[in-house]
Order: C-alpha cells, then sequence, then structure tokens
C-alpha cells in the first residue's frame, strides 16, 4: 500500500489513535525523523560528576575483591559479581545456575554490608 493515499493515512489516523488511547508514545516523528535523538538523551543523562563517582567506586570495588576476608565464597562471589556493575537479579540468576539458593534480597543485604565495610577500609586508609 502507498503510504501516501487517503486510504493508507486513513488507516494510519486510525491505528495511531488507538496507539495512543493504549499509552503508546511514539518516539518518531514521522517515517524520517525521531523525537527524540539518542545523543540528545545521552547529552541529558551524562553528568561527568556521577561517572566519575561510579568509575571510582567500581575501582574500589575490585581492590575490595582481592584485599579483603570474605566469610565465605558465596559473599565473594556476589562481591565479584557486583564488581562488575551486574544487577541483583543477574547476581541471582548466575548464584541459581551454579545450585546456590539465594534470595534477592539477601543479596542486596550482603551488597550493602560489603559496600559498607570498603567505605570503611577507605576511609581507615592513610593517604
Amino acid at each position: 500500500m502507498n503510504n501516501k493515499t487517503k486510504e493508507f493515512k486513513k488507516l494510519q489516523a486510525e491505528w495511531y489513535s488507538k496507539l495512543e488511547d493504549e499509552g503508546f508514545q511514539d518516539v518518531e516523528q514521522d517515517e524520517e525523523h525521531l523525537k527524540r535523538w539518542t545523543s540528545s538523551f545521552f547529552k541529558t543523562r551524562y553528568n561527568p560528576t556521577l561517572w566519575k563517582a561510579k568509575e571510582e567506586y567500581y575501582r574500589a570495588a575490585g581492590h575490595f575483591l582481592h584485599d579483603y576476608k570474605f566469610s565465605n565464597d558465596t559473599e565473594k562471589l556476589i562481591w565479584e559479581l557486583h564488581g562488575e556493575a551486574m544487577s541483583i537479579r543477574n547476581i541471582a540468576l548466575v548464584l541459581k545456575a551454579k545450585g546456590i539458593k539465594s534470595y534477592k534480597r539477601r543479596i542486596h543485604e550482603t551488597i550493602q554490608k560489603l559496600a559498607k565495610e570498603m567505605v570503611n577500609k577507605c576511609s581507615k586508609k592513610p593517604t
């Protein structure tokens, strides 16, 4: 069907209306243009200070992985995966695949406990 015909435009308007009624928000302005380009999305979301802080956090997490005496192998594995910026959900999937039963809440608590320990150890180091 030619997208220039009246029949096409009527059908298109009908479907756009149905989608809009269901809450769909189209990213396209028209067939050739987006309403918002990825580069502008990145510019509004990019914060150099935040990126630097994350970089430092994950660097510290890597050092902590090698310097800290973990209470067990599961705790160490959770921290290792967290240090690779893996989500709690994905950490749970990895543990499950290894036959380790663990709940997301428990993983979250473990990460929080270890992060606090890491911060305490970092603040005690002489500069």
